[in-house]
């Protein structure tokens, strides 16, 4: 008898009317060749990773993993079944959460990378099963994937109806307790595996492909000797296919008592496919083939909500809505292939691609071909409606109209006509289309709509790292390049295609040069592999007028949105309707109180669409106009200021960089000024915007904007404890306005260097300067600068413990301040007054003045003024003993001062909290912050609390001679290096007999 033929495999499958096809190993090693999962899909390599995760996971030691590794050279099925055994132990198998996380790293990560063979045994149009843990059949077939512990679809198989589910016959990996793995695995599940493989041995022929040392594994050789005991006399056959130099070893190893005959498809793996195609049934009707979705995470939510509306008994469409790319297409394609629906509809689910279908006719062409109905020129729409009408009633079917938008926009009513002709006709038909934006069509009675959005950040991390692969997850660079496109998922997988192979440094600076032109892969051409070419479709959207498109330009000059106030002064006629007409289309965010478009489609529209140039202008002049209101900080509007202009900041960044880097910077520095008034005052820091105003104020011809623009930015510094450089900048400003003869502007420098000087408690210098100032203001009648002199005077007075001269001038200075109007003024000399009454240990008064000042301060909107009352109100419960009320103002204090950046406010509550710790003694906590305060106070530097937090630590280094008279010294040097030793004298000492 010579060795069996395709004749032969073909006439067994005729003659036994049911065959099962049992897909090994081989499969996927070959379909993930050249993938970063390929290696991953042989045990060897399967079991490799395994040893290292649990290594690196500290589940095992170093040895273990090297001992394991030296048992697979050389590889055998002994050995793979006996380190299994120490894998599945060490990640917790079957339950265990590394286990299953393990499973979805691999098996779950397999893409196919060559399709042939697996389009060839789909298009065998036979039942399916596998030894395989992944996948990649159910991509290829739209089917769900069933273990062995599923009862319903192995009696399908034997009842002979249409398969409905890939059967996975040792496990899936999202089951991770079906997975047979390990010789514990093998053990639980064979009774149950091996009644399985009995049956379908007695009922069907078995066609293996494949299948290589798998045979040879427990539940296989266990069945070939039952069927060498039991059916030796068997005349039905089974076959094994194999290349032609495996033939001889193959009959050998099955005897004919087996009744498994080994068949040679070719000489190389590549004869598999076409041999494969000889095997398929005659030409008939077969629905197109579900597309492979794309990387779907973060969308649970919406994909169960979606497979909760198709499965519905009684079905209403629903309508997947979004903006280009966020992934409409891939929520439906999941929730098409989703188990529940798998079973639910069977083969009776079609997708009908609609990009092209402009009218009715066209769509019921494309509909036509989704349900593989021929076509003929001589066909009537009505003829052809008719027959689509009838091909889907029955028993129950799915619609997924993709890309709906281009129907409905090119002819709504066809569009919703037919889809209400089809919804009344057949009431178990489910219908879904997804459309770009936010609208849905009418007709019949759509269910809610289900919307998508912007990822959230972990989902978007996993969406680049599926792509790009697991090796850039730690990269410091990378949430900040996924933040720059926005979460939209389209723009991360093809920003990841373009990270493979190289650093993300590289692919960052591409990002900067190119921008959105960077995000498309194998050339674009396509939507789905060119954001700019999905975005372009909505430009072309017909809803969209010629008004909408130029506000759509206008707002990719905005990343933050234009507020609804702003909309109506720059287009107070249309602005409303073409707002609207941006967000039903999906390029603006919606459900947002401010007009904003998806980050990365304005991007794509900075590139593409220009405003035109009066638009610009006139953009540019209400937006300077608005940055003007930031002189009114300070004022009785200073809190409506802020609330005002603290969305607006990224616009104004965004409109003036480049207004200062051209040739006219003038109108934009004027626009920068008060803006640094208002990071004063809330903590908002944008300090590129400030760079590029001051390389533009030394560009210009005008000594007196540079010296304007050098003082504003030394007045943020200070407040942000940069000493050095507000010295530096008030110094500069200071020889500029004094050849301007610009006295106001000296007195304003000369006080500030006061300021610096008393920051840096040189309270000579600081008040030499103070005097200088004073005099200035004087003379020019600037009363508010004579008010501010007097309380810094006052300050002096204060740290040096002078209370009554110190509240004498507060008082002067209160006066002033209320003559001129400053509430901001007013409220720094009343909290200063509590200051004064905190120092005397009077903590009612105290406290009465920090509360009368608070509102004051949120009155005007100043952040600083604000957090140093609510850290006085933690010093007065701290001096009550009122550990929980003054821990709860310092940590509320502490956010405030950090949100300024002030880093003397920071340290002194961290100070403080120390001090709490330490009353609690809790010496490890008190020490933690004694050091954290001591880090920022050098910072600054500021030389008498750098002295007293030494002697803090000291104090907690009592059992430690040694590293407390290293503290002790260093408080000295403190102390020396402002020459005011005298005023501590003797208090290193005080403070340890305390």
């Amino acid at each position: 008898m010579g060795h069996p033929t395709i004749a032969d495999i073909r006439s067994e499958l005729a003659t036994s009317g049911r065959a099962l096809v049992v897909v090994g190993t081989g499969i996927t090693l070959a379909a993930t060749a050249g993938t970063p999962a390929g290696a991953l899909a042989s045990w060897d390599g399967l079991l490799r990773h395994g040893i290292e995760h649990a290594t690196h996971f500290g589940r095992r030691s170093e040895a273990w993993a090297s001992t394991l590794r030296s048992r697979l050279d050389p590889p055998g099925l002994g050995a793979f079944i006996a380190v299994a055994a120490e894998v599945c132990s060490a990640l917790g198998a079957p339950a265990g959460g590394e286990y299953g996380r393990w499973l979805e790293l691999t098996v779950g990560s397999f893409r196919a990378n060559r399709l042939k063979e697996l389009e060839a045994l789909r298009d065998l149009g036979l039942p399916l099963a596998t030894t395989n843990y992944d996948g990649l059949l159910e991509e290829i077939t739209g089917l769900a994937a069933a273990t062995w512990q599923d009862n319903a679809p192995f009696e399908d198989l034997m009842h002979g109806k249409p398969p409905r589910a890939i059967l996975h016959l040792h496990g899936h990996w999202q089951r991770p307790d079906s997975v047979i793995f390990d010789p514990a695995a093998y053990q639980r599940a064979a009774p149950v595996i091996q009644r399985l493989l009995q049956t379908l041995r007695l009922t069907h022929t078995l066609l293996f492909i494949g299948c290589g040392t798998g045979l040879a594994d427990p539940n296989w050789s266990n069945l070939l000797l039952w069927s060498r005991n039991v059916l030796a006399g068997s005349r039905y056959r089974h076959f094994r296919l194999c290349r032609a130099e495996e033939l001889p070893d193959l009959e050998l190893q099955h005897p004919p008592e087996e009744r498994l005959f080994p068949v040679a498809y070719g000489t190389v793996f590549a004869d598999l496919s076409p041999f494969l195609r000889q095997l398929q049934p005659p030409p008939r009707l077969r629905h197109l083939r579900i597309p492979a979705p794309s990387y779907c995470f973060g969308r649970d939510k919406e994909v169960e909500s979606l497979v909760a509306a198709m499965c519905a008994q009684n079905p209403s469409p629903v309508a997947v809505l979004g903006p280009p790319g966020a992934g409409k297409t891939t929520v439906t394609l999941v929730a098409l292939r989703h188990p529940r629906v798998a079973a639910h509809f069977g083969d009776r689910r079609y997708f009908v691609h609609c990009v092209a279908a402009t009218s009715r006719g066209l769509l019921l062409n494309a509909l036509a071909m989704a349900l593989q109905l021929e076509l003929a020129p001589s066909i009537e729409a009505t003829d052809l409606e008719e027959r689509i009408v009838a091909h889907l009633a029955g028993s129950p079917a799915l619609l997924v109209f993709d890309n709906a938008e281009t129907p409905w926009e090119n002819g709504s009513s066809g569009f919703e006509s037919l889809v209400s002709d089809l919804a009344t006709s057949l009431p178990s038909l489910a219908i879904v289309a997804s459309l770009r934006g936010s609208e849905r069509p009418i007709g019949p009675a759509w269910q809610d709509p289900i919307s998508l959005g912007l990822l959230a950040p972990e989902p978007a991390r996993r969406t680049f790292l599926a792509v790009a692969g697991e090796a850039y997850a730690g990269d410091l660079l990378l949430d900040r390049l996924l933040a720059e496109v926005g979460n939209l998922p389209l723009a991360l997988v093809l920003l990841g295609s373009q990270a493979e192979g190289v650093p993300l440094s590289g692919l960052w600076n591409r990002w900067q040069q190119e921008r959105t032109g960077l995000l498309q892969r194998a050339g674009g051409g396509t939507p789905s592999n060119d954001l700019e070419l999905s975005i372009s479709l909505s430009l072309r959207s017909p809803r969209l007028t010629p008004r909408a498109l130029r506000l759509a330009a206008l707002l990719s000059l905005l990343p933050e949105g234009m507020a609804a106030v702003d909309l109506h002064a720059l287009e107070p006629d249309t602005g409303e309707d073409s707002a609207a007409r941006l967000h039903k289309v999906g390029l603006a965010v919606p459900y947002d109180p401010r007009h904003r478009l998806f980050s990365p489609i304005r991007e794509v529209l900075a590139r593409t669409l220009p405003p035109e140039p009066e638009d610009r202008e006139r953009l540019l002049a209400h937006y300077y106009a608005l940055a003007e209101l930031g002189e009114s900080l300070g004022t009785e509007r200073g809190s409506a200021t802020v609330e005002r202009l603290a969305p607006e900041l990224g616009n104004l960044e965004a409109l003036l960089i480049p207004a200062l880097d051209g040739p006219y910077p003038e109108s934009a520095l004027a626009a920068v000024l008060p803006l640094v008034e208002l990071a004063r005052f809330t903590g908002v820091l944008p300090e590129v915007l400030f760079d590029h105003a001051l390389l533009a104020a030394r560009r210009g011809s005008s000594p007196q904007g540079l010296a304007q623009c050098l003082s504003h930015l030394a007045d943020l510094s200070l407040d942000r404890s940069e000493l050095n450089v507000a010295r530096q900048r008030y110094e500069e400003a200071l020889s500029l306005f004094g050849r301007a003869n610009n006295l106001l502007g000296e007195a304003n420098c000369i006080k500030g260097l006061g300021d610096t000087a008393l920051r840096r408690s040189e309270y000579d210098a600081a008040c030499f300067y103070y005097e200088k100032a004073l005099s200035l203001y004087c003379r020019i009648g600037g009363a508010l600068g004579e008010a501010n002199c007097i309380r810094s005077l006052g300050d002096i007075s204060l740290a040096l413990s002078d209370h009554d001269t110190a509240s004498a001038r507060y008082d002067e200075a209160l006066s002033l301040f209320r003559r001129v109007g400053s509430f901001l003024g007013e409220a720094s000399c009343i909290r200063r007054i509590g200051d004064v009454a905190l120092r005397r240990a009077d903590h009612q008064s105290a406290r009465n003045f920090y509360e009368k000042a608070l509102p004051l301060f949120r009155r005007v909107g100043h952040l600083l003024g604000e957090a140093t009352c609510i850290k006085g109100l933690g010093d007065i419960a701290l001096g009550c003993y009122d550990h929980d009320a003054a821990n709860a103002h310092y940590e509320e204090s502490l956010s405030l001062f950090r949100r300024l950046g002030n880093l003397l406010g920071e340290a002194n509550c961290l100070l403080c909290l120390g001090d709490i710790a330490l009353c609690l003694s809790d010496e490890a906590a008190s020490l933690r912050l004694f050091e954290q305060a001591l880090h920022v106070y050098q910072r600054i530097p500021q030389p008498f609390a750098i002295g007293w937090t030494h002697c803090r630590l000291a104090r907690l280094a009592h059992t430690d001679p040694e590293r407390q008279g290293h503290h002790v010294q260093s408080a000295r040097s403190a102390w020396e290096s402002i020459h005011r030793l005298d005023l501590v004298a003797g208090l290193d000492q005080e403070f340890f007999t305390r």
